[in-house]
């Protein structure tokens, strides 16, 4: 499915995969690029309604700091399990950057980051989780950053190594939701994507669950 959409360069819907960021590491970074290393989902979406309604002004230290120390973790959570999202993700390296945020509707908002750095004139990725969980990845390193196509390329050709479900970071969820007895429809809202870097990236898979949905709803019906 993916691999249909990308074969004219635009998915026959406008998505442009093509696009690639010129760096990771722009001298001037954008409002979203901003948020993208801050931790906790809660946290980041919090502050991203501030800054829309109020600039920087409105946002305090506790909303932008990148993370928060383990008090502060233990605290944020007791308020709410779905706070805790991302707070005990891994803190991020000198020269590291999240590219790609994977977010799931668990009872504690599980995350997954996809990070890039610089090293030694190349960009090397990682993928990690809040369970330090080992993961295969498509490409580890490159010497610029992905199109927008071989991004898509990446996540759908990387995995969890103990996860049993096909569809790489982001369709295994949805596939494994399906078996959990959940309809389509809902399978897909359970994982959701966001880039900072890729604004077209959640409008592509948000057609990929479209079609997701359709499929598996025939094969439901059959």
């Amino acid at each position: 499915m993916s691999e249909c959409k990308q074969q004219d360069g635009t998915g026959g819907s406008g998505i442009d995969f093509d696009f690639r960021p010129s760096t990771y590491w722009p001298e001037s970074q954008t409002q979203e690029q901003l948020l993208a290393n801050i931790k906790g989902k809660v946290r980041r979406d919090m502050a991203r309604k501030v800054l829309r309604d109020e600039g920087f002004r409105g946002l305090n230290a506790f909303l932008g700091r990148a993370e928060l120390d383990d008090d502060e973790c233990r605290e944020w959570g007791a308020v709410h399990p779905l706070l805790m999202g991302g707070e005990y993700l891994p803190g991020f390296d000198e020269d590291e950057v999240e590219i790609v945020r994977i977010s799931l509707a668990s009872t504690t908002g599980d995350q997954i980051s996809v990070r890039a750095r610089r090293e030694e004139g190349r960009i090397r990725y990682s993928v990690v989780d809040e369970y330090d969980m080992a993961y295969k990845l498509l490409f580890n390193e490159s010497d610029r950053p992905f199109s927008l196509g071989e991004l898509v390329k990446f996540l759908d050709g990387s995995s969890n190594r103990d996860d049993i479900y096909p569809g790489g970071l982001m369709i295994s969820h949805w596939n494994s939701c399906l078996e959990g007895y959940m309809d389509a429809e809902e399978a897909t809202e359970f994982a959701t994507v966001e880039s900072a870097w890729y604004p077209e990236l959640a409008a592509y898979y948000h057609e990929v669950a479209r079609e997701w949905i359709i499929e598996n709803s025939l094969e439901e019906d059959d």
